[in-house]
């Protein structure tokens, strides 16, 4: 869609939620801010009210006024289309990650786009859910026999809030890239792997060398079958080879690597010669500028990108809109009260800014404190308990036992529910050297909302902060917040003396590891001291605190 002119195409009438309302003003944004740069461009975009969607549900095209939906999806043409929610009501918030997309391949003649649009918008509501409004835009890409996908799918924030590195400004923004639809971005296994680049030195990775680039890059990716509308997979790395028009060289890089069999070959999907030989990452950087001014708040936005051999390229900007944690987090200096608890309440709608305070005293409910080394979205979430793998008694166990330590962890790991808890341990997690720290899998936590490493061991040793760098791509990939605590620092805090003596959960979930109690404590939040776990965490400020909050059950 031409910068000059964007129609609003509306099918039906009343709200359309508000990330249409962030979508269209950013749209606005880039028709009239005289600094976008000419990469950048809205594609052609419509919106479905929900009273548009009703009829589309319940009686297909020809429940609808069929004149009025073929005078909709005109615009769109024979191109491919992206479907996004808009919630309304309760629902209608800033979404706190890339809203889920569907797709519609929108071939044939004008008749069958429109029973395939109907199809397609069947497949994303349920008819017994209330219908939202839907966002859609148009995809331009790559096509070959009845394949289509877009070069390059993408997220980015104007926050970084994965900063491994000092030399990393978190201000400069952050972009995550994948080959083909989506669908990587919103993987949370940490199976298949996006580029993550960090806009101010994209160059920095935190890889060791090409094997764990290669390990750490993305294998599979995914295409939309024009003549079924199904979502099909590729090998990454394949695929581009099969495409002799494509720029395989500013998409992949190759190096010396013992493991070649294993990957396909010593080639791996990396981006970097688009990322440090082009305007791209300048160009996303401009119009994260213009949209957080915009916003007033610092944007993040999706989009997808394609990029001609010799590397010319054009952005299409499919969602915007202000960072999802922005809002989200109380100010913390103003919710401990005189009697030095801290107060679960949520901060009143238009308050300023978020932070997170610096602890300079301890409130008697308080379970940990860090500041210095926070990596991750910032957030405010609730736990139901935290696992405590204690120092001092780690410390004295052989090398052996510390293998056993680290498989039952896994076991508790799958046993307990995804999210809902926090991994608090000495050193590094996921160490392959044991007297560094837990010598985990990623496998064995994966399912912890939070990895917490105590920097101490014992006291002869100290281990550098990890920062995460050796599990950089699955915390990512997982959306696990990671932070290290300096015991002794100002600013950080540890309740050593109630998570030692709190009831210990670990003989009732594995009795036959009661063995290990003294080592490993399972901490409800009953057993702390309040109904819950309240974790807040600011990576902007590098701070974190989480607290008992609420009357403990009986109490």
């Amino acid at each position: 869609m031409s910068r000059a002119a964007m129609k609003t195409n509306v099918l039906g009438t009343g709200p359309l939620g508000q990330a249409a309302a962030y979508y269209r003003h950013a749209c606005r944004l880039l028709q009239t801010d005289q600094t976008v740069p000419g990469t950048v461009v809205c594609p052609p975009a419509g919106f479905l009210a929900p009273d548009a969607m009703a009829p589309l549900l319940t009686a297909g095209a020809g429940g609808h006024n069929e004149e009025s939906l073929l005078e909709w999806l005109a615009p769109f043409g024979a191109q491919p289309l992206q479907l996004q929610p808009s919630p309304l009501g309760d629902d209608a918030g800033i979404a706190e990650s890339l809203p889920f997309a569907g797709y519609v391949a929108n071939q044939g003649a004008p008749n069958e786009r429109a029973q395939g649009f109907v199809t397609g918008v069947r497949a994303l509501v349920k008819t017994s859910e209330p219908a939202p409004a839907f966002i859609v835009t148009a995809l331009s890409g790559v096509r070959q026999g009845q394949d289509f996908f877009p070069l390059i799918s993408g997220t980015a924030c104007a926050s970084n809030p994965y900063v491994w590195s000092e030399y990393i400004d978190p201000q400069a923004g952050v972009a995550c890239l994948a080959l083909g639809l989506d669908l990587p971005l919103r993987d949370d296994t940490g199976d298949n792997f996006v580029r993550v680049a960090a806009l101010g030195a994209p160059q920095r990775r935190p890889e060791a060398d090409f094997d764990d680039i290669a390990q750490h890059s993305q294998r599979f990716c995914f295409l939309l079958n024009e003549k079924t509308g199904q979502v099909e997979s590729a090998e990454a790395v394949d695929l581009l080879e099969k495409f002799p028009a494509l720029p395989v060289d500013l998409l992949t890089s190759s190096g010396p690597s013992v493991l070649a069999p294993l990957h396909g070959g010593a080639r791996a999907l990396t981006f970097e010669r688009l990322l440090t030989r082009t305007d791209f990452v300048g160009d996303l950087q401009r119009l994260l500028r213009i949209l957080s001014a915009g916003f007033n708040a610092p944007a993040e936005i999706a989009f997808t990108c394609n990029v001609d051999p010799a590397g010319a390229y054009q952005i299409h900007l499919h969602h915007a809109q202000p960072m999802a944690d922005w809002p989200l987090l109380g100010d913390l200096r103003e919710q401990i009260t005189v009697g030095g608890i801290l107060n679960p309440a949520r901060p009143a709608a238009g308050r300023p800014p978020p932070t997170v305070a610096r602890v300079t005293t301890i409130p008697e409910n308080i379970l940990f404190a860090a500041e210095g080394a926070v990596l991750g979205r910032s957030r405010r979430q609730t736990l139901e308990q935290l696992i405590y793998v204690m120092p001092e008694k780690y410390a004295q166990l052989p090398r052996s036992a510390r293998f056993e330590v680290a498989r039952l962890l896994g076991r508790l790991n799958r046993s307990l529910p995804a999210g809902r808890w926090a991994l608090l341990g000495p050193g590094r997690w996921c160490t392959t050297s044991p007297e560094l720290g837990l010598p985990t899998t990623f496998a064995e936590i994966n399912r912890a909302t939070a990895l917490v490493e105590l920097v101490e061991m014992h006291t002869g040793l100290t281990p550098d902060v990890s920062r995460g760098i050796h599990i950089f791509n699955e915390l990512v990939a997982t959306g696990m917040l990671y932070l290290a605590i300096f015991p002794g620092h100002p600013h950080n805090a540890l309740a050593r003396e109630r998570l030692a003596s709190a009831a210990n959960r670990l003989p009732e979930l594995a009795p036959d590891a009661a063995r290990w109690a003294e080592v490993v404590r399972v901490l409800p939040a009953w057993a702390l001291g309040g109904a819950m776990i309240e974790l807040h965490a600011d990576s902007r400020r590098q701070r974190a605190i989480a607290y008992a909050a609420g009357d403990r059950p009986g109490g």
